[in-house]
């Protein structure tokens, strides 16, 4: 499975089930594509991201928070 950072999974996520055509009319129809959207996310594509999440949160401290360009 590819490494995929969190903004990546929920831009992913909004792009092809949120906003797609025809696009929501009301605020409780974005909902209810937003809630479904969310509902589809696997629990291995959550660990990924937890995994991805903590070899980060790893890499800042060993670095002491020095910026890390590939980060």
């Amino acid at each position: 499975m590819q490494v995929q950072k969190f903004s990546d999974v929920l831009v992913e996520v909004g792009q092809d089930q949120v906003y797609v055509p025809p696009l929501p009319a009301s605020i409780p129809e974005l909902k209810v594509r937003i809630r479904t959207a969310i509902d589809t996310i696997t629990t291995d594509v959550l660990q990924t991201v937890w995994n991805e999440l903590d070899f980060r949160v790893d890499v800042c401290r060993i670095t002491k928070g020095a910026h890390i360009e590939h980060l």
